[in-house]
């Protein structure tokens, strides 16, 4: 599996608004926590060759790790109504920090468009 652009574009979408802020978030809320290894070995199940599929789920489980820890860096911007629209998205046993880090990239920066926060370039 190779890395996915999008992971680029939602990296250069969080790095393009450091100067994010909102006062009206007082206590950021928890993380979900998604069960990253299930996600990637439910991806990577129908691969016929299994010394590629270990191969493939580890890398999976590899970029999940980076999205989580990209989300974590940013996570105090959510808002409870933006959280609860991104999980309505997230299916049980297909739960992925990779897409949802899309969802939340996105909420972000339609707060920004919105002036709900004040977004600047460095």
């Amino acid at each position: 599996m190779k890395p996915i652009p999008m992971l680029v574009v939602t990296a250069l979408t969080f790095s393009g608004c450091p100067g994010i802020s909102n006062a009206a978030v007082a206590e950021p809320l928890p993380m979900p926590e998604f069960d990253t290894l299930l996600f990637c070995r439910n991806l990577t199940s129908k691969m016929l060759v299994k010394s590629e599929q270990a191969v493939e789920t580890a890398k999976c489980v590899y970029q999940e790790r980076i999205a989580k820890g990209q989300l974590q860096n940013h996570w105090s911007l959510m808002t409870p109504n933006a959280v609860k629209n991104c999980m309505k998205y997230q299916e049980p046993g297909r739960q992925s920090y990779f897409t949802f880090r899309g969802c939340v990239s996105y909420s972000i920066g339609l707060e920004c468009m919105k002036d709900a926060y004040r977004c600047s370039l460095k």
